[in-house]
């Protein structure tokens, strides 16, 4: 397993079958770098979960298409940000052997807007981590709404804020349903993402009681996020 900055060395347990490479180089690591090693001739196949298949890399590889959601919302990304995702898609189930998709939502937006074979796609449904299943210690819950000021009976989202995440309608309907009246609280947990303007918008245009039901954290720290 490639990466750019080093890994945990606790990270794969008692996978001894696994070895990670270290390659620094903190730009345009795909295509330079990862692929000076990927090009020795030593892999069977090349696979990345999320990225770029290196543009000269010949091999044999494999790419996964989370969604084409730059596709249905444009306005929601950068100019570049679509050329960068169309290409980078386009490319990847060009080139590779296989495509992996998230759901059958996708591989039908595959075939549909690219003109991708179906028999090349492959619906493969994410994992989950067990590590964020319901936290059962009542003190560390405690700890983590103290240290951000989140008071109960709460809604939480955790994620960037952007509009294409839905979030001006989750601030209408919690205004909508008298939530503040009720002494809930909206936590919109996340640092701030392009385009972020319209939700804080939202936000500030409500009523004086709802607005102050209405919590912004910012980035929320990976221990934390679990508890």
């Amino acid at each position: 397993m490639y990466f750019n900055q080093a890994p945990d060395q606790n990270l794969f347990g008692q996978y001894t079958h696994v070895e990670p490479v270290h390659i620094p180089q903190p730009r345009l690591w795909t295509h330079t770098a990862c692929v000076r090693n990927c090009s020795s001739g030593h892999l069977t196949v090349f696979f990345t979960p999320a990225h770029v298949i290196p543009v000269a890399y010949g091999g044999p590889s494999v790419a996964t298409v989370h969604d084409l959601g730059y596709e249905f919302f444009p306005e929601a990304h950068t100019t570049r940000q679509r050329t960068c995702l169309r290409w980078s898609t386009q490319h990847n189930c060009r080139v590779g052997i296989a495509v992996i998709a998230d759901s059958e939502a996708t591989g039908t937006d595959l075939v549909r807007l690219y003109d991708i074979p179906s028999t090349k796609i492959n619906v493969v449904y994410p994992g989950a981590d067990p590590e964020l299943g319901p936290e059962q210690d009542p003190e560390r819950i405690s700890a983590t709404l103290a240290r951000y000021g989140i008071r109960s009976p709460y809604v939480l989202y955790l994620g960037t804020l952007q509009p294409r995440k839905n979030l001006v309608r989750l601030v209408d309907a919690f205004a909508a349903g008298g939530l503040a009246r009720s002494g809930y609280t909206l936590v919109l947990a996340g640092k701030p993402g392009w385009l972020s303007e319209p939700v804080l918008s939202a936000v500030a245009a409500l009523d004086q009681e709802t607005a102050a039901a209405i919590q912004l954290p910012g980035y929320i720290d990976e221990p934390d996020s679990r508890s």
